[in-house]
């Protein structure tokens, strides 16, 4: 084995890494010392002429040498440093400078240094007053020696030039390089943790760095899922919506507000999602309106109602009967909390029921506390549950609630929303009894009016399907949508059919900027995600184009990125607005009042919607799903045949090809990507099951996969547009052209 040189084994034994910087000091200070007090002791042994000198000599070593055994052996650096401090500061200097020959020997010297050692190794009040009594003791001898010289030892007359010399030779030596090592070691020190601190600092800016991107990565993320999700739920909730405005059939209506009911329960698992990013980028804002309290009701017993239903729980609601109808507060986020907390109460309630109650207590002249409270029979909370229960992603005794849906957000974005309106939460529970959660909310009262029983109320709404009626027609209006998937096109003319808008299509970023140069519209909406040329580059080029109708009309971003900051994020584009997808109809209308020229808006009278039956269902293709395409398209034959007219297969696998062919796999994703929608609305699974695997294969760069069945994805596509000729063939109504 490797013997350890003598050097580096001391520099160890005196500076483990174990020890703190006063430590090491000490610890350095007194190996120099007693290497220094061990010569003096030996020079006086051999030289000196006085017993009493060399017996205090020795007696200083010895001490030195303990100080120096229990600060580094035994690692008591306290202990070692008053050791040193009292018994040779105070007691050994001040005998020796007696017994050596005062100021005639190198003592003075250490009295220096004994001056200087409190101020390296001790700390707080214990330094202080050690250097007191040290002073006290270096002033003292310098007093014997002016006043008392008597008392002071002297050499020989003829030996002390040279014992003096000899002595003084040996302090001057050995002092200096005490004190210069300590201080030496000080800066070596201070280097050295500046060092550390650098790389700390280094390793924390990369720290940030790696943060930083990991938060671009779950940004992104989030956006890819915002888009990927809401793409088809903008479909499936646009249909919907028209199923539930046009059909008159129980059972049709009874199955399209199923679909509404999962479609919006979905919708909010992806909200949660994006709420809590938002919250905790500090971005989600809150934004009072006036709203109807009993509409507020309303709308939370219409959204939870069916799922109480589902598990045979009795939903009832309470309010005070004298709460303001109208109050000033962010309706949709108080909305939010409520159905946060109704939806949680049924989850965890096996049977019994679930109760909400409205109160309210006065808070100022205008202002009142809203007091919102939820109870349940359900499973309750234990007292160590009840300390998580608001945390982000928990979730309580998931063991045995594996089974019930949720992503562990619902309750602490409620908590977070309550905390951002300056409101308060809590819960009462106990275990095995049912839970009650209480929220308290600050609003201001817009209105006297009294809200009444909410019972009564809901009773004269009665339960039958409420009638759509749009805000407004403008058969004057022209607008422009441009989007690469044309259901999302068709959803939109379905969704502004009533309003006898004046509604042109563009496909791409280069077939907008045809249609604007030539024609003039009030309003464009734009998607953002589109080949070849995006919304964002499109919204450029019309913005560049000079003498062009439509250089300053308004564009709204139609996207699926409902992401944090999307309406700052587009303002800074250049857009107007922005309306994600799905589509709702309320805020579609409400948007195009807002941009349409007021003198275009013309007023609606009351009346009742036409009646619209489906028509029949014919046959089955083999790789074409005719009944289930019908279905997405309202149930209306007409329309899924004009659907499938306009799909241009051959044109997609040419590009799906010459995208194969190039390479180009980030286009190939986007042509499998709407390929995988558009076959799927017209009832090709096969074809948009296949499509979304290569679309799959391609973001992740499976392209073996790829080369091994884009042969077999053609394939399909030229089967299914063969079913789709043979289907409008057979189903071809007279005078009807395709």
């Amino acid at each position: 084995m490797k013997k350890i040189p003598l050097v580096q084994y001391l520099h160890g034994l005196l500076v483990c890494d174990d020890f703190d910087i006063r430590h090491k000091l000490q610890n350095m200070m007194l190996a120099v010392a007693l290497a220094g007090s061990s010569f003096s002791t030996i020079k006086s042994f051999a030289l000196d002429y006085n017993i009493s000198r060399s017996i205090l000599s020795l007696f200083a070593t010895l001490t030195v040498f303990a100080a120096f055994y229990i600060s580094v052996i035994l690692r008591k650096r306290k202990a070692a440093s008053y050791l040193a401090c009292i018994l040779i500061d105070l007691i050994i200097f001040p005998l020796l400078f007696i017994f050596s020959g005062g100021i005639y020997s190198s003592i003075p010297l250490w009295l220096v240094f004994g001056l200087v050692f409190p101020w390296f190794i001790l700390e707080g009040a214990g330094c202080y007053v050690m250097f007191g009594l040290d002073l006290l003791a270096a002033v003292g001898c310098f007093v014997v020696q002016i006043f008392f010289p008597q008392i002071i030892a002297e050499p020989p007359a003829g030996d002390i030039v040279v014992t003096t010399a000899v002595d003084m030779a040996v302090g001057v030596a050995v002092i200096p390089i005490i004190l210069g090592i300590t201080v030496k070691y000080q800066v070596y020190a201070f280097e050295n943790q500046q060092r550390k601190m650098e790389r700390q600092e280094k390793q924390l800016i990369e720290a940030m760095k790696s943060a930083d991107q990991s938060n671009e990565a779950k940004t992104a993320y989030l956006i890819s899922m915002s888009h990927e999700i809401r793409t088809p739920i903008n479909a499936v909730l646009g249909m919907d919506e028209m199923i539930l405005r046009e059909s008159d059939d129980e059972t049709i209506l009874s199955y399209a507000e199923n679909i509404q009911s999962a479609g919006q329960s979905l919708l909010s698992v992806i909200n949660d999602v994006l709420d809590f990013s938002k919250i905790e980028s500090g971005r989600l804002e809150i934004l009072p309106v006036e709203y109807d309290v009993r509409q507020l009701l309303h709308d939370c017993y219409s959204m939870i109602i069916m799922r109480a239903e589902k598990k045979n729980l009795l939903l009832e609601v309470h309010n005070d009967p004298a709460l303001p109808r109208r109050l000033l507060g962010d309706e949709i986020r108080i909305k939010q909390i409520i159905i946060n907390l109704l939806t949680n109460a049924v989850k965890y309630t096996s049977a019994g029921k679930v109760t909400l109650s409205l109160d309210f207590t006065p808070a100022g002249d205008n202002d009142i506390l809203l007091q919102i409270t939820v109870r349940d029979t359900g499973m309750g909370i234990s007292r160590e549950n009840q300390d998580i229960l608001f945390t982000a992603f928990s979730r309580l005794d998931e063991m045995h609630n594996r089974n019930i849906e949720g992503t562990g957000l619902g309750l602490s974005i409620t908590k977070r929303l309550t905390d951002l309106m300056g409101g308060e939460i809590g819960v009462n529970s106990t275990l095995g009894t049912g839970s009650e959660f209480w929220v308290e909310l600050p609003q201001t009262v817009r209105s006297l009016e009294k809200v009444g029983e909410f019972t009564v109320n809901r009773r004269s709404a009665g339960d039958h399907k409420k009638e759509y009626k749009e805000r407004f027609q403008a058969p004057a209006a022209r607008i422009l949508v441009v989007d690469d998937v044309k259901l999302n096109i068709d959803v939109m003319k379905g969704l502004l059919k009533n309003t006898k808008i004046r509604i042109d299509s563009a496909y791409s970023g280069r077939e907008c900027l045809g249609l604007v140069r030539k024609n003039s519209y009030d309003l464009i909406f734009m998607d953002h995600l589109m080949p070849d040329m995006d919304g964002v580059e499109t919204l450029k080029n019309i913005r560049s184009i000079p003498d062009m109708p439509n250089k300053d009309t308004p564009v709204i971003a139609l996207t699926a990125n409902a992401m944090i900051g999307a309406k700052e994020k587009y303002g800074a584009l250049g857009f107007a607005d922005y309306l994600a997808k799905p589509v709702q109809s309320d805020k579609l209308e409400l948007m195009l009042l807002e941009y349409l020229p007021p003198e275009l808006i013309c007023p609606v009278s009351e009346k009742t919607s036409a009646e619209k039956k489906p028509s029949p269902v014919h046959e089955e293709a083999p790789v074409l799903d005719a009944a289930q395409g019908i279905r997405w398209c309202c149930g209306d034959e007409a329309f899924y045949r004009q659907i499938l007219g306009m799909l241009e297969l051959g044109r997609k696998t040419d590009e799906l090809d010459s995208a194969f062919r190039s390479g180009d796999w980030r286009m190939y994703e986007r042509l499998c990507c709407g390929l995988k929608s558009t076959a799927l609305t017209v009832g090709a699974v096969r074809v948009s099951q296949l499509a979304a695997r290569l679309e799959a294969e391609a973001k992740s760069g499976g392209i073996g996969y790829i080369r091994e069945n884009h042969s077999r994805l053609i394939d399909f596509c030229q089967n299914l547009d063969r079913s789709i000729g043979d289907y409008l063939y057979r189903n071809k109504s007279e005078g009807e052209k395709y």
